[in-house]
């Protein structure tokens, strides 16, 4: 890790002959904000970039997800975010024998809000998109429930897109192993 330098106004001030010291601190400097040194000023999130939801793919869970249980909600794909902009939630949905729900959340400062939801009885795959704002610590959720005892209902390809201007940085993945990250440079 590079050792942080405090350097005085002196040192790099105009007309004056930089010693090599203040050059290696200015070579190291920014390298020790970059590892979190000790006494260097801190990152703001803000540096990790802004998020613009597009079509570069960038975590994806691949295949198919299946729920049986009508009780409650299975999460197909759950993503917590460290950036601050807005992402696009895709994939495709159905059912094989009754009614299903979908519902997409997001919370927030420990708070769960319904961004979608909606019932379908399609037993062919149709797709389904929508973009969300997101901060730092979000956590964003896409769910089924299936809509009476013995159905299956099924998501395919649920994904997380952006513009691609910026890597997306996780915070935790979850609930699932087979999630996989596409695109980013790290």
């Amino acid at each position: 890790m590079a050792d942080w330098t405090e350097l005085s106004n002196t040192a790099v001030g105009v007309g004056g002959l930089p010693s090599g010291a203040t050059i290696t601190a200015l070579r190291d400097n920014p390298i020790a904000i970059a590892e979190g040194a000790p006494n260097a000023p801190p990152l703001s999130l803000r540096a990790l970039g802004t998020l613009v939801a597009g079509d570069v793919l960038r975590v994806r869970n691949p295949g198919e997800y299946t729920w049986t249980n009508s009780a409650s909600f299975g999460t197909a794909l759950g993503y917590s975010f460290i950036q601050f902009g807005t992402v696009r939630m895709s994939g495709e949905y159905k059912r094989n024998n009754s009614t299903s729900t979908f519902q997409l959340t997001r919370t927030r400062r420990n708070v769960e809000t319904i961004l979608q939801t909606f019932t379908f009885v399609n037993s062919s795959y149709l797709p389904w998109a929508y973009d969300v704002d997101v901060q730092p610590a979000d956590t964003i959720k896409v769910q089924v429930k299936s809509g009476s005892t013995g159905s299956i209902t099924y998501l395919l390809n649920t994904t997380i897109s952006t513009d691609g201007a910026f890597d997306i940085w996780p915070i935790e993945s979850n609930p699932s192993a087979s999630q996989e990250f596409t695109g980013n440079t790290w």
